[in-house]
């Protein structure tokens, strides 16, 4: 309740900040399909809750941790990046944590659903970096055709290196785990 209690307590502030500094909040990008777990058991579809949120978690904080030390911003913007990465530490290992634990139950109980969890992480890390493009954000700066900018960028070589350093850590965790790209049967 705590945890759910403080994303809360993050998510309006986010938005406060948004609504004065930026006038407006951009609505979320569609989800993944969430009858798309629904032939899995129970238990893989808790693992794929906790997941989706410790890899929200690890993107956010990969970010506030680079923002705390970038000298090119004002003092203030890094000390709240610091701070925030501090709480996103202590929300990754938790994650991690229920996460391992989960992905034992699963483990003992079908080991054939790790692939597919496998599988669908992956995914959903691909999906979770494309909702850090917005192409109606373009749209707003003036861009005339946003969602050929966003495939640009999201397939420009320099950006996919990027996304592959937002994503190493979590990627890492997941091998160690067992459920990492190279588990995903082809």
């Amino acid at each position: 309740h705590h945890f759910i209690g403080e994303e809360n307590e993050h998510m309006w502030f986010f938005a406060q900040f948004c609504l004065r500094y930026g006038g407006k909040l951009y609505p979320a990008q569609p989800t993944l399909k969430a009858d798309s777990v629904e032939h899995l058991s129970p238990i893989a579809r808790e693992l794929i809750v906790f997941a989706r949120i410790l890899i929200f978690e690890e993107i956010v904080d990969h970010y506030n941790a680079y923002m705390a030390t970038d000298q090119t911003l004002p003092h203030i913007a890094r000390e709240i990046n610091r701070v925030h990465h501090q709480d996103e530490s202590r929300h990754v290992a938790f994650g991690r944590m229920v996460f391992t634990n989960l992905l034992g139950q699963l483990v003992k109980r079908d080991p054939d659903e790790a692939p597919v969890v496998a599988e669908y992480l992956e995914n959903y890390l691909q999906y979770s970096i494309g909702t850090l493009y917005n192409p109606a954000a373009y749209r707003d700066a003036g861009i005339p055709d946003a969602l050929a900018l966003r495939r640009k960028a999201l397939a420009h070589p320099v950006r996919v290196e990027a996304h592959d350093q937002v994503l190493k850590r979590t990627r890492k965790f997941l091998s160690k785990s067992g459920v990492g790209r190279e588990t995903i049967k082809r």
